[in-house]
Parts: structure tokens; C-alpha cells; sequence
């Protein structure tokens, strides 16, 4: 389990109130309120509910501090070390991997949190090779990822988007998209190594061999593709909802089973680092799903 979630406890249990958690541990209320939804989930509890205008523990959560208070001052870990970092006046560069489609989905959002909280604060934004995200965050090469790629349990994760992918072809197409009609245009796609390989499994699960293959760097270049070179393609709805007006190109759902795209922020597992909590905690707030099990809010 994550330490960082155990000290986010320790403080909404000692405050009794979100509010007061986040100004002691020098963290925004919806990192807090975030941090606790991941731990609510672990545990499978609810751990604080509402009672009159303030929360109480649950049985649940009362076990539990008394099983982490000892090992927790024996450590050494105190609220005091969330401080070290001070986002108000730093100076430091953050280095986030990210593919080309999360610069144009969430970075704005991060940027936009970063220049709030900690605006004299930088962010370099590392190219996208997801086999190596592990590697990346054990060398410090990167202090966060945002990937589609499951790495499993290599390294600490939470998912912040789900969503189905569509197929981009020539707005005047008109015939139906059946599999028949995919295998027979020519098909642009992305490596699947920036961390988008669903579509190729799903392609090759359903046995079709497109006309030819034109492999591409970036999302970016798809819809002029598919516009005007004539040829079919695959992408996150999202994003491909915003081409679609810009762009004379139309969206039609896959003919074949394409896995739904599970875009995850990862870290390195056991992160301490006062500043690498920070920004994991910020990127969350800014971009992850709300959590579904968090009950409580000030």
C-alpha cells in the first residue's frame, strides 16, 4: 500500500475534517479527498461518514490507526516531511512522459493547476515510450507517466480515463463500415509502442489483413490522412470528436471488438519525495476520474 495513503488517513483522523487534513499535510482538498477514495477502495470501506456537520470513523478506520500509529512513529514519518516542498515558491521541472494525444487531453489541465499552486514551478514533458516507463521512474529519469499500456504491478498506478476507440474515414464515405469494407482501405495508425496497442490486437484477434498498413508517430497526423489520402483509421473518441470539427472526416463505431482504452497515471511504487507526492497528487486532481466511492465532502 501506499505510505503517502496512510499519512492522508492519519491526518483526516487526527483533524477530523478533510479541510484540515489538507492544509496540515500542504495539499489541495481534492487530492486529499482523492487519496482517500483510492484508500476507501483498497480497503473497502468507507472509513469516515458523515455525522451533524463533521465525519467519524468507521470500526474499520479505527483498526486501522491503531495499527499504522506505531509502525508510522517508528519510522520516522511525520506530517512535518510533507512540507519540505513549498509549490508556492519552487523552482523545480517536473518531467511527465506523455504521447502526443495526452499533451492535447491533459496537459492543459496540469498546466493549469501548476501555474495556480506553484507558478514559478516547471514541466518538461518526456517522449512517449511505454515499454520503458518502468525503467524511467526507477532512475528518475521521469516522475510521472500517463500511458494506455497496462504495466501491471511494476509500478504504482491509478486509472484516470476510460473510453472506447472509433474508426476516422473521408466524410463522403457512405457505405457501411463493415469488416469487409475496413479490410479493404488502407489503414493509418500510431506505433502501438506510445501506448495505444489495443486496436492492432483487436485487428489481428479478428483475423483482418488491411489493404496496406501506414505506420505514423503521432495522433495528430491521422485526420489528414483519413481526409485526404482516402485511407481508415483508429482512435479515442474523444479525441477524434474534436477532429471531427475541424476536419471533413466521419466517426463510425469499430466493426470488430477493439478493447475499451485505459489510460492510467503511473509512479514510481514507495515514492517519498515531498515534491513527487505533490504532483502526482496535483495531476490526480486535475485529471483523474472522481472517485466513485468518496462519500464525503467539505
Amino acid at each position: 500500500m501506499d505510505l503517502n495513503l496512510l499519512l492522508v488517513f492519519r491526518s483526516i483522523f487526527d483533524k477530523g475534517s478533510l479541510t484540515a487534513a489538507a492544509g496540515e499535510l500542504n495539499l489541495t482538498q481534492p487530492a486529499v479527498s482523492h487519496a482517500l477514495g483510492r484508500l476507501r477502495r483498497e480497503l473497502n470501506d468507507d472509513l469516515f461518514v458523515r455525522q451533524g456537520r463533521g465525519i467519524v470513523p468507521t470500526e474499520r478506520a479505527r483498526v486501522l490507526y491503531r495499527e499504522i500509529s506505531g509502525p508510522l512513529a517508528s519510522l520516522g514519518v511525520s506530517v512535518a516531511q510533507s512540507r519540505i516542498f513549498a509549490p508556492a515558491s519552487s523552482t523545480r521541472i517536473f518531467k511527465l512522459c506523455l504521447s502526443d494525444i495526452g499533451e492535447m487531453d491533459f496537459l492543459p489541465r496540469i498546466v493549469e493547476g501548476l501555474r495556480r499552486e506553484a507558478p514559478r514551478a516547471g514541466l518538461e514533458i518526456v517522449p512517449m515510450d511505454a515499454s520503458r516507463i518502468p525503467e524511467m521512474l526507477d532512475r528518475g529519469q521521469i516522475d510521472a507517466a500517463i500511458a494506455s499500456t497496462d504495466l501491471g504491478e511494476v509500478v504504482q498506478s491509478d486509472v484516470i480515463k476510460r473510453e472506447r476507440y472509433v474508426a476516422l474515414r473521408a466524410a463522403h464515405a457512405e457505405e457501411a463500415l463493415t469488416k469487409e469494407a475496413f479490410a479493404t482501405n488502407a489503414l493509418a495508425m500510431v506505433r502501438p509502442s506510445i501506448g495505444h496497442p489495443a486496436p492492432m490486437a483487436g485487428l489481428e484477434k479478428a483475423g483482418l489483413v488491411p489493404s496496406s498498413i501506414f505506420t505514423v508517430q503521432t495522433f495528430a497526423v491521422l485526420p489528414r490522412l483519413v481526409s485526404q489520402g482516402g485511407m481508415v483509421a483508429m482512435a479515442p473518441e474523444t479525441i477524434a470528436q474534436g477532429w471531427r470539427s475541424r476536419w471533413p472526416i466521419r466517426l463510425d463505431a469499430l466493426p470488430f471488438p477493439v478493447e475499451d482504452l485505459m489510460v492510467r497515471l503511473y509512479w514510481r511504487s514507495g515514492a517519498t519525495a515531498a515534491d513527487t507526492r505533490w504532483i502526482i497528487d496535483l495531476i490526480l486532481a486535475a485529471v483523474g476520474e472522481p472517485a466513485a466511492a468518496t462519500k464525503v465532502h467539505e
